[in-house]
């Protein structure tokens, strides 16, 4: 009898801290369901850096602005162009770009939820970057005539031309 009654205790001790038990168990499944189910709250922005005829412009600032906190950062472009900003919080930014011999340039961009928004930006020369290129034809002669000229950023701005037939 006495072993029936500690059997029954035990047994039914421990059928009594059963729903306990499950609270705890559930608690615990709620907890890790909730840490694994955290939202992702940032986003962000990448492009590729072009002159006018397409070629990539490596090693170049470009800075990011967040029109809702005004804060600033910085990527530079990889040497194939590319830009890359991450963990950015959602909202707009004005892209700027400034290369020595290039224009620069500014776009508005925005940086939405979980998602990589793409911006490339074309950056036209600047009118300093245009250097007086100068050649020059040596005079010749042959029996059809001869020929004399020079030129400036590709225009001939001189040319005299004699032929005899």
């Amino acid at each position: 009898m006495l072993r029936r009654s500690w059997m029954r205790n035990n047994v039914l001790g421990g059928l009594r801290l059963l729903p306990e038990v499950y609270l705890v168990a559930l608690l615990a499944l709620l907890a890790g369901s909730t840490a694994s189910a955290q939202t992702i709250v940032t986003g962000e922005l990448a492009g590729t850096i072009k002159d006018g005829t397409g070629g990539i412009i490596p090693n170049i600032a470009v800075m990011a602005k967040s029109g809702a906190t005004g804060e600033t950062r910085t990527a530079t472009t990889s040497s194939s162009g590319d830009y890359h900003f991450s963990l950015l919080r959602p909202g707009t930014y004005t892209l700027s770009v400034t290369a020595s011999g290039f224009q620069p340039a500014q776009m508005n961009a925005t940086a939405a939820l979980s998602q990589v928004s793409t911006y490339d930006i074309v950056l036209g020369l600047s009118s300093g970057t245009f250097g007086k290129i100068t050649s020059t034809v040596s005079p010749f002669s042959s029996p059809y005539g001869s020929f004399q000229g020079s030129s400036a950023s590709g225009r001939i701005i001189q040319t005299t031309a004699r032929f005899r037939f």
